[in-house]
């Protein structure tokens, strides 16, 4: 209850105001009278007193109070329900939308052929039997709706698959008697392929994850309870997303109940567009799924196929918050190539590491860097789920290492076109990499020693280090700069993995040593070889 003063008038209001929700309030007031009625003013107030509502703007949406598809007639008070031909109404992938589809009809006046947009505001009850609902309005017929016809009032009851509306004239909740009288009455009636369906049971691999996709962009969350999975914009997680898809169970497959596969009819809307397709899940691996869409079908079916999938390509969902972890195949492998006189090297998860790089007698610097997510095998592929290092984009590609048999067998090592989906790469270019397929130890020690009669100390020892070496032949050679002999020698048994194969008829090869400040080179001339 509040007191207002229009000082200009010298007379006093009352309004009592009560908000029915974050984005509604009610009040009503009072008449302007003097200061000997102070105390009587709020008495004047009854309940024929016009009824005023405020309307946060912007205003949050809400959940609307239904979820379900109905159909529907409807009658506008200009003679009698348009029943023939039926109306529908569907959900939008946000809870808090809905899509009318009026439709004409021939015998009733002031009917006509048009979409509206529903987006449910505020709800609440005023008497057991009087629940009310405030939604925001948009045609889709175009043309610019004034802000005043933007906003209706609803006044809806629920009888088992009946759901009874009536609907304002204006943006007040005025004029709304009962349910089923009104400026504008709706008779809704639940469609039969309506969901959660009792077969909808998500798979607990499904639902006790919260997923994301391999570009980062896309947030995956199942409700268990009503029997759907949205996905909305990952970008956006700190102001709760509207979801941009639902994909809501009209009818689930039985399943075993360690199978691996779950397909299931959906009712799928993107944005408020809505059409029936089948969906399957793929467990590839526990945390990797991956998410089918099939084509379009008649709901009438109830069942989907194998045939339903086919030409579809899936997207690949990981967990949301997964942290790096220990690649797979650890080891050193060398790269196979007969064009460079560099050896290189691929490293994937040495000393347990969650690192996987590119490293080449040429360059201190690692090639390539990726940080590996999830590892997982199926048949002769081993999967890789991983991104850039340090990146903290999600981004992130699924590669592959795939077994061959040719040139005494090697693995290929690729972004998987399959596996990837539609995902942009991390990679500036979409390079295969070639690799002997034995892996060598993580580290390659290379010795120098000299040989001097006199001195055999252990402060003369070369030094070890760990750089790749490319050579595998053992050398001599004599220097009148050094009083003694040095070799250069590469006992590793993998020696063979750097040879280098030699494709013109002259080439010279340098190789530099550094050891106790003194520095030989020695160059070898092939001919031919």
């Amino acid at each position: 209850m509040y007191f207002f003063c229009c000082r200009e008038v010298g007379c006093y209001t009352c309004i009592l105001m009560k908000q029915r929700h974050r984005n509604i309030l009610q009040f009503k007031e009072s008449y302007c009278v003097g200061k000997d009625n102070f105390y009587k003013i709020c008495s004047q107030i009854g309940l024929q007193t016009l009824l005023h509502v405020l309307i946060r703007e912007p205003g949050r949406p809400t959940t609307c109070p239904f979820r379900d598809a109905f159909h529907f007639s409807y009658n506008n008070n200009t003679g009698g329900f348009c029943r023939d031909p039926t109306s529908y109404v569907k959900p939008c992938a946000s809870d808090a939308k809905f899509r009318f589809h009026f439709k004409h009809c021939p015998h009733a006046a002031y009917t006509h052929n048009t979409e509206v947009d529903l987006e449910c505001l505020a709800t609440w009850k005023d008497l057991p039997d009087q629940q009310f609902m405030v939604a925001r309005l948009r045609s889709r017929s175009g043309g610019i709706m004034p802000k005043e016809a933007r906003y209706r009032c609803f006044m809806y009851r629920s009888l088992g698959t009946l759901v009874y509306v009536a609907m304002s004239g204006d943006a007040s909740c005025r004029g709304l008697r009962s349910p089923r009288d009104g400026p504008l009455v709706m008779e809704f009636t639940k469609d039969s392929f309506g969901w959660p369906h009792p077969s909808c049971t998500f798979p607990t691999w499904i639902s006790d994850t919260t997923w994301r996709d391999l570009s980062g962009k896309h947030l995956y969350q199942v409700d268990a309870s009503a029997g759907l999975m949205r996905m909305s914009y990952r970008q956006h997680l700190t102001s709760e997303p509207e979801a941009q898809r639902a994909y809501r169970c009209a009818k689930g497959t039985k399943r075993r109940r360690a199978s691996s596969e779950f397909t299931m009819l959906s009712f799928s809307s993107h944005g408020c567009a809505s059409k029936y397709q089948c969906l399957k899940f793929t467990r590839r691996k526990d945390g990797v799924i991956q998410l089918e869409e099939g084509r379009v079908v008649d709901p009438s079916t109830q069942r989907c196929h194998n045939s339903d999938f086919q030409n579809t390509t899936g997207v690949l969902l990981i967990p949301e918050g997964l942290t790096k972890r220990a690649c797979m195949l650890p080891g050193r492998y060398a790269i196979h190539t007969a064009t460079s006189l560099c050896a290189s090297y691929f490293r994937s998860g040495c000393n347990g590491s969650s690192v996987l790089d590119i490293v080449s007698s040429c360059s201190s610097k690692p090639g390539l860097q990726l940080e590996c997510l999830k590892s997982w095998r199926e048949g002769r592929k081993t999967y890789v789920i991983a991104r850039k290092l340090g990146d903290k984009s999600g981004m992130a590609n699924c590669f592959s290492f795939i077994y061959t048999h040719e040139e005494g067998g090697k693995m290929q090592f690729a972004i998987d076109s399959a596996c990837n989906s539609r995902a942009q790469s991390i990679l500036r270019d979409r390079v295969t990499y070639v690799l002997e397929d034995k892996p060598l130890d993580c580290r390659q020690p290379r010795k120098v020693t000299k040989d001097v009669s006199n001195n055999r100390n252990k402060g003369d020892a070369a030094s070890q280090r760990d750089e790749p070496t490319p050579t595998h032949t053992k050398l001599n050679k004599e220097d009148p700069r050094v009083g003694g002999t040095w070799r250069v020698i590469d006992d590793s048994p993998e020696h063979n993995a750097a040879t280098v194969a030699m494709t013109t008829t002259l080439h010279v090869i340098t190789w530099t040593i550094t050891c106790a400040s003194v520095c030989i080179t020695w160059a070898a001339t092939a001919n031919g070889r």
